[in-house]
Protein backbone atom coordinates (compact mmCIF):
# COMPACT_ATOMS: atom_id res chain seq x y z
CA UNK A 1 0.00 0.00 0.00
CA UNK A 2 2.68 2.40 0.79
CA UNK A 3 4.43 2.05 -2.59
CA UNK A 4 1.17 2.43 -4.51
CA UNK A 5 0.88 5.70 -2.57
CA UNK A 6 4.40 7.04 -3.28
CA UNK A 7 4.27 5.89 -6.80
CA UNK A 8 0.83 8.24 -7.05
CA UNK A 9 2.57 10.77 -5.47
CA UNK A 10 5.42 10.96 -7.79
CA UNK A 11 3.28 11.05 -10.40
CA UNK A 12 1.09 13.95 -8.98
CA UNK A 13 4.39 15.97 -8.11
CA UNK A 14 5.45 15.53 -11.73
CA UNK A 15 2.70 16.90 -13.12
CA UNK A 16 1.96 19.60 -10.64
CA UNK A 17 5.78 20.38 -11.62
CA UNK A 18 4.90 20.46 -15.47
CA UNK A 19 2.29 22.82 -14.36
CA UNK A 20 4.60 25.03 -12.21
CA UNK A 21 6.88 25.17 -15.08
CA UNK A 22 4.84 26.61 -17.47
CA UNK A 23 4.39 23.31 -19.85
CA UNK A 24 0.50 22.66 -19.26
CA UNK A 25 0.09 21.15 -22.70
CA UNK A 26 2.83 18.21 -21.29
CA UNK A 27 1.17 18.43 -17.94
CA UNK A 28 -2.30 16.90 -19.72
CA UNK A 29 -0.43 14.69 -21.54
CA UNK A 30 1.27 13.38 -18.26
CA UNK A 31 -2.74 13.00 -16.81
CA UNK A 32 -4.10 11.79 -20.12
CA UNK A 33 -1.29 8.84 -20.26
CA UNK A 34 -1.85 7.66 -17.12
CA UNK A 35 -5.58 6.53 -17.78
CA UNK A 36 -8.61 6.26 -15.98
CA UNK A 37 -7.28 3.55 -13.77
CA UNK A 38 -5.58 6.32 -11.97
CA UNK A 39 -8.44 8.63 -11.02
CA UNK A 40 -9.60 6.19 -8.16
CA UNK A 41 -7.63 5.50 -5.02
CA UNK A 42 -5.40 7.57 -2.97
CA UNK A 43 -4.27 9.96 -5.86
CA UNK A 44 -8.27 11.02 -6.88
CA UNK A 45 -8.01 14.39 -5.73
CA UNK A 46 -4.67 15.78 -6.53
CA UNK A 47 -5.61 14.13 -10.46
CA UNK A 48 -8.85 15.38 -10.36
CA UNK A 49 -7.88 19.19 -9.25
CA UNK A 50 -4.94 18.65 -11.83
CA UNK A 51 -7.60 18.20 -15.02
CA UNK A 52 -9.68 20.65 -13.64
CA UNK A 53 -7.21 23.76 -13.34
CA UNK A 54 -5.56 21.91 -17.20
CA UNK A 55 -9.28 22.60 -18.18
CA UNK A 56 -9.54 25.76 -16.38
CA UNK A 57 -6.22 27.47 -18.62
CA UNK A 58 -7.71 25.79 -21.87
CA UNK A 59 -10.97 28.03 -21.13
CA UNK A 60 -9.80 31.24 -19.89
CA UNK A 61 -6.63 30.82 -18.46
CA UNK A 62 -4.18 30.25 -21.53
CA UNK A 63 -2.74 32.81 -24.36
CA UNK A 64 -5.24 35.82 -25.20
CA UNK A 65 -8.10 34.95 -27.47
CA UNK A 66 -7.07 35.67 -30.75
CA UNK A 67 -10.57 35.62 -32.24
CA UNK A 68 -10.25 31.96 -33.72
CA UNK A 69 -12.39 30.52 -31.08
CA UNK A 70 -15.92 30.28 -31.73
CA UNK A 71 -18.49 31.24 -28.89
CA UNK A 72 -19.67 27.44 -29.10
CA UNK A 73 -16.21 25.98 -28.27
CA UNK A 74 -15.76 28.69 -25.97
CA UNK A 75 -19.14 27.15 -24.38
CA UNK A 76 -17.83 23.55 -25.04
CA UNK A 77 -14.47 24.25 -22.97
CA UNK A 78 -16.19 26.33 -20.27
CA UNK A 79 -18.77 23.38 -20.09
CA UNK A 80 -15.42 21.07 -19.44
CA UNK A 81 -14.08 22.57 -17.36
CA UNK A 82 -17.27 22.94 -15.27
CA UNK A 83 -17.57 19.25 -14.79
CA UNK A 84 -13.92 18.69 -13.97
CA UNK A 85 -13.81 21.10 -11.20
CA UNK A 86 -17.70 19.52 -9.89
CA UNK A 87 -15.72 15.93 -9.93
CA UNK A 88 -12.99 17.35 -8.06
CA UNK A 89 -15.12 18.92 -5.39
CA UNK A 90 -16.59 15.35 -4.84
CA UNK A 91 -13.68 14.00 -4.00
CA UNK A 92 -12.65 16.86 -1.52
CA UNK A 93 -14.48 20.09 -1.33
CA UNK A 94 -12.00 21.51 1.23
CA UNK A 95 -9.37 21.40 -1.26
CA UNK A 96 -11.93 23.85 -3.11
CA UNK A 97 -13.06 26.22 0.07
CA UNK A 98 -9.27 26.56 0.08
CA UNK A 99 -8.96 27.78 -3.61
CA UNK A 100 -11.86 29.77 -3.53
CA UNK A 101 -9.63 31.73 -0.49
CA UNK A 102 -6.36 31.37 -1.76
CA UNK A 103 -4.28 34.11 -0.83
CA UNK A 104 -5.88 34.19 2.73
CA UNK A 105 -5.15 30.48 3.49
CA UNK A 106 -1.78 30.80 1.82
CA UNK A 107 -0.88 33.85 4.10
CA UNK A 108 -2.59 32.49 7.35
CA UNK A 109 -0.70 28.79 7.11
CA UNK A 110 2.85 28.07 7.68
CA UNK A 111 3.86 25.42 5.02
CA UNK A 112 6.23 24.10 7.59
CA UNK A 113 2.94 22.71 9.62
CA UNK A 114 1.87 21.02 6.69
CA UNK A 115 4.05 18.52 6.48
CA UNK A 116 2.82 15.88 8.58
CA UNK A 117 -0.17 15.78 6.22
CA UNK A 118 1.59 14.26 3.09
CA UNK A 119 2.69 11.70 5.65
CA UNK A 120 -0.34 9.99 7.02
CA UNK A 121 -0.99 6.22 5.96
CA UNK A 122 -4.80 5.29 6.31
CA UNK A 123 -4.41 1.64 8.13
CA UNK A 124 -6.18 -1.10 6.36
CA UNK A 125 -9.73 -0.27 7.78
CA UNK A 126 -9.54 2.77 6.05
CA UNK A 127 -8.97 4.60 9.66
CA UNK A 128 -5.00 6.31 10.62
CA UNK A 129 -3.54 6.81 13.24
CA UNK A 130 0.26 6.33 12.40
CA UNK A 131 2.72 7.91 14.74
CA UNK A 132 5.46 9.53 12.47
CA UNK A 133 2.75 11.53 11.17
CA UNK A 134 1.45 13.01 14.55
CA UNK A 135 4.69 13.49 15.98
CA UNK A 136 5.43 15.54 12.80
CA UNK A 137 2.01 17.44 12.99
CA UNK A 138 2.63 18.22 16.33
CA UNK A 139 5.82 19.74 15.17
CA UNK A 140 8.19 21.91 17.60
CA UNK A 141 6.60 24.78 19.42
CA UNK A 142 9.38 26.81 18.93
CA UNK A 143 9.80 26.64 14.97
CA UNK A 144 5.69 27.45 14.94
CA UNK A 145 6.77 30.67 17.02
CA UNK A 146 4.88 33.48 15.86
CA UNK A 147 2.90 31.92 13.25
CA UNK A 148 0.57 30.45 15.56
CA UNK A 149 -0.52 33.77 16.56
CA UNK A 150 -1.73 34.23 13.21
CA UNK A 151 -3.55 31.14 13.53
CA UNK A 152 -5.52 31.73 16.16
CA UNK A 153 -5.51 32.46 20.10
CA UNK A 154 -4.39 29.42 22.64
CA UNK A 155 -7.78 29.28 23.09
CA UNK A 156 -8.81 28.19 19.99
CA UNK A 157 -6.23 25.68 20.03
CA UNK A 158 -7.54 23.88 23.05
CA UNK A 159 -10.70 23.71 21.14
CA UNK A 160 -10.06 21.54 18.31
CA UNK A 161 -13.51 20.10 17.12
CA UNK A 162 -13.70 16.22 16.66
CA UNK A 163 -15.98 15.32 13.64
CA UNK A 164 -16.66 11.48 15.35
CA UNK A 165 -15.72 8.46 14.10
CA UNK A 166 -12.64 8.94 11.10
CA UNK A 167 -12.78 7.90 7.75
CA UNK A 168 -10.79 6.75 4.72
CA UNK A 169 -7.77 9.62 4.03
CA UNK A 170 -9.78 10.42 0.47
CA UNK A 171 -11.93 13.55 0.73
CA UNK A 172 -10.34 14.33 4.28
CA UNK A 173 -8.69 17.57 5.59
CA UNK A 174 -5.30 15.68 5.74
CA UNK A 175 -5.69 15.14 1.81
CA UNK A 176 -6.71 18.97 1.13
CA UNK A 177 -4.13 20.08 3.16
CA UNK A 178 -1.28 17.50 1.51
CA UNK A 179 -2.24 18.71 -1.75
CA UNK A 180 -2.21 22.44 -1.37
CA UNK A 181 1.07 22.12 0.32
CA UNK A 182 2.50 21.04 -2.98
CA UNK A 183 -0.22 22.74 -5.65
CA UNK A 184 -0.84 26.32 -4.27
CA UNK A 185 1.65 27.94 -6.37
CA UNK A 186 0.23 26.77 -9.53
CA UNK A 187 -2.99 27.72 -8.61
CA UNK A 188 -1.94 31.09 -7.80
CA UNK A 189 -0.84 31.33 -11.04
CA UNK A 190 -4.01 31.96 -12.44
CA UNK A 191 -5.64 34.35 -9.62
CA UNK A 192 -5.76 37.10 -11.59
CA UNK A 193 -7.50 34.89 -14.74
CA UNK A 194 -10.42 34.52 -11.67
CA UNK A 195 -9.51 31.29 -10.40
CA UNK A 196 -10.03 31.45 -7.19
CA UNK A 197 -13.79 33.12 -7.86
CA UNK A 198 -14.17 30.06 -10.35
CA UNK A 199 -13.81 27.63 -7.54
CA UNK A 200 -15.85 29.72 -4.81
CA UNK A 201 -18.75 29.92 -7.71
CA UNK A 202 -18.75 25.58 -8.07
CA UNK A 203 -18.59 25.20 -4.71
CA UNK A 204 -21.82 27.07 -3.65
CA UNK A 205 -23.38 25.04 -6.44
CA UNK A 206 -21.84 21.94 -4.73
CA UNK A 207 -23.27 22.97 -0.97
CA UNK A 208 -26.69 23.04 -2.53
CA UNK A 209 -26.89 19.65 -2.86
CA UNK A 210 -27.90 18.00 0.39
CA UNK A 211 -25.58 15.90 2.71
CA UNK A 212 -25.91 12.21 0.54
CA UNK A 213 -25.85 14.33 -3.05
CA UNK A 214 -22.60 16.56 -1.61
CA UNK A 215 -22.95 18.69 1.07
CA UNK A 216 -19.67 19.85 2.97
CA UNK A 217 -19.44 18.28 6.09
CA UNK A 218 -18.40 21.15 8.39
CA UNK A 219 -16.39 21.17 10.79
CA UNK A 220 -13.93 19.14 7.93
CA UNK A 221 -13.40 15.21 8.23
CA UNK A 222 -10.48 14.44 9.64
CA UNK A 223 -8.88 10.99 9.09
CA UNK A 224 -6.14 10.31 11.78
CA UNK A 225 -5.58 11.36 15.82
CA UNK A 226 -3.25 13.94 13.83
CA UNK A 227 -5.50 15.43 11.73
CA UNK A 228 -6.69 17.71 14.78
CA UNK A 229 -4.43 19.84 14.32
CA UNK A 230 -4.60 20.45 10.45
CA UNK A 231 -8.61 20.61 11.09
CA UNK A 232 -8.07 23.58 13.50
CA UNK A 233 -5.25 25.45 11.23
CA UNK A 234 -7.78 24.45 7.97
CA UNK A 235 -10.80 26.47 10.29
CA UNK A 236 -8.84 28.99 11.54
CA UNK A 237 -7.62 30.44 8.17
CA UNK A 238 -11.06 29.60 6.69
CA UNK A 239 -12.55 31.74 9.70
CA UNK A 240 -10.12 34.33 8.56
CA UNK A 241 -11.30 34.34 4.63
CA UNK A 242 -14.71 34.59 6.09
CA UNK A 243 -14.39 37.75 8.01
CA UNK A 244 -12.46 38.94 5.33
CA UNK A 245 -15.49 38.61 2.83
CA UNK A 246 -18.13 40.04 5.66
CA UNK A 247 -15.51 42.90 5.69
CA UNK A 248 -15.58 43.74 2.04
CA UNK A 249 -19.14 43.01 1.67
CA UNK A 250 -20.23 45.84 4.53
CA UNK A 251 -17.51 47.67 2.50
CA UNK A 252 -19.39 47.55 -0.88
CA UNK A 253 -22.41 47.42 1.01
CA UNK A 254 -23.68 43.64 0.17
CA UNK A 255 -24.80 42.11 2.95
CA UNK A 256 -25.47 38.54 1.17
CA UNK A 257 -22.13 37.16 2.09
CA UNK A 258 -22.70 33.43 3.26
CA UNK A 259 -20.68 31.68 5.70
CA UNK A 260 -18.45 28.39 6.11
CA UNK A 261 -19.98 27.02 8.45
Amino acid sequence: QENKATAGNVRVDFILALLNAGEAGEARDALERLGPAAMEGRERTPLAFSRALLDFIDWRGGVEDDGDTSETDKMALGGQASASLETALASNPYVGIFISSLPTFVGKIDPADLDGAAKVTPAADGSSSDAAAEAAARGSAAARGAKDADLGSDEDEDEVVDTGPRGKFEGSVEECMAYMSVAAGCWMDFLEAGIDGWVADGLERFRDGDEESGGVLWPPRRCSTSGARFQQIFMNAAKAAEEEAEADSVGSGDEGAGGLG
